[in-house]
C-alpha cells in the first residue's frame, strides 16, 4: 500500500456504498406503502451515495500501479470496468424486469447491484487494511 490514506478512503467508500444499499432497500418499501416522498428520498440517497465513491475508487486505481504511464493504464482499466458494468446492467436488468414486472424487477435489480458493490467495497477495504499487494505490481 503506497498511501496512508488508503484505509480511511476505503472506509469512507464502504460507508457510502452501505448507505446506497440502505436507500435502495427503501425503494420497494416506499412502493409498497405508496409513499412518493419516501420514494423520492430513497432515489436521492441512492444516487448521492452511489456516485460519491467514484473519485476515491479512481484515486486508488491510479495509485495502485507503479509509474506515471502505468497509472494511466490503471485508471483506464478502472473506467473501462466501471462503464462496462453500466452498459451490462440495463441488459441484465431488463431481463429481470421482464420476468418479474416493473415494480419488483426494478427493486431486485437495484438491491442486487448495491449488494455486489458492497461486497466489492468490503473486499477493497479488507485488502487495504491487510496490506494485500499483487505480486505483479512489485516489479
Amino acid at each position: 500500500i503506497k498511501s496512508p490514506y488508503y484505509i480511511p478512503a476505503f472506509r469512507l467508500v464502504l460507508l457510502e456504498v452501505f448507505l446506497a444499499l440502505a436507500f435502495s432497500i427503501l425503494l420497494p418499501v416506499s412502493a409498497a406503502i405508496k409513499s412518493p416522498p419516501l420514494f423520492a428520498i430513497s432515489i436521492f440517497g441512492l444516487l448521492l451515495f452511489g456516485a460519491a465513491p467514484i473519485a476515491a475508487i479512481n484515486g486508488a486505481a491510479v495509485n495502485a500501479v507503479p509509474g506515471n504511464a502505468a497509472a494511466t493504464y490503471g485508471s483506464g482499466v478502472q473506467f473501462f470496468s466501471q462503464h462496462g458494468v453500466k452498459m451490462l446492467a440495463p441488459i441484465v436488468g431488463g431481463r429481470v424486469i421482464d420476468a418479474h414486472g416493473l415494480g419488483a424487477g426494478f427493486s431486485i435489480v437495484i438491491v442486487a447491484l448495491c449488494i455486489v458493490v458492497n461486497l466489492l467495497a468490503l473486499g477493497a477495504y479488507w485488502a487495504a487494511r491487510n496490506h494485500v499487494d499483487a505480486p505483479a505490481l512489485r516489479q
